[in-house]
């Protein structure tokens, strides 16, 4: 018979709009920050929900490996935002992919800092990459349930 590998269970804690609470604090041996550092390391997958980039510690944002970016009239914060990835995709990029995820209904940029391979940096929602084209145009590779990775 074939052998099932038995994988640890998994937990996921939920932090929304912690920003001003006692959670949140800018020492490294805070609670929160040392879970974000550590994370990797036990069975949980943190989730921040945040209202403003700033508003959650820098510590926290340096160690995410996944972001969701919503549509935001605020251009302070997206430039903030980039400035977290510059180092990956020129400005232009950035800024085509965002637009293209928030152009559709209920639309968010997701954002892979790890991705398994290079082309699954960007993707508008959870089923959609975007792909960055030479040419300043961004194709998308529908992944949704119906669809197989390739």
């Amino acid at each position: 018979p074939p052998s099932h590998e038995v994988k640890p269970k998994r937990h996921m804690l939920i932090l929304d709009d912690c920003q001003g609470s006692n959670l949140y604090t800018t020492a490294r041996a805070g609670i929160l920050n040392h879970l974000a550092i550590k994370h990797r390391h036990i069975p949980v997958t943190i989730c921040f929900l945040v209202q403003s980039w700033v508003g959650c510690p820098r510590t926290i944002r340096l160690n995410a490996t996944q972001y969701c970016i919503f549509k935001t009239s605020d251009q302070t914060q997206l430039d903030q935002i980039y400035s977290a990835f510059a180092n990956t995709v020129p400005r232009e990029v950035f800024d085509r992919v965002y637009n293209e995820a928030i152009s559709k209904k209920h639309g968010f940029l997701f954002i892979d800092v790890v991705p398994k391979e290079p082309y699954m940096q960007f993707r508008c929602g959870f089923d959609e990459y975007l792909l960055p084209q030479s040419n300043g145009d961004v194709e998308t590779l529908d992944v949704g349930p119906n669809k197989q990775e390739s």
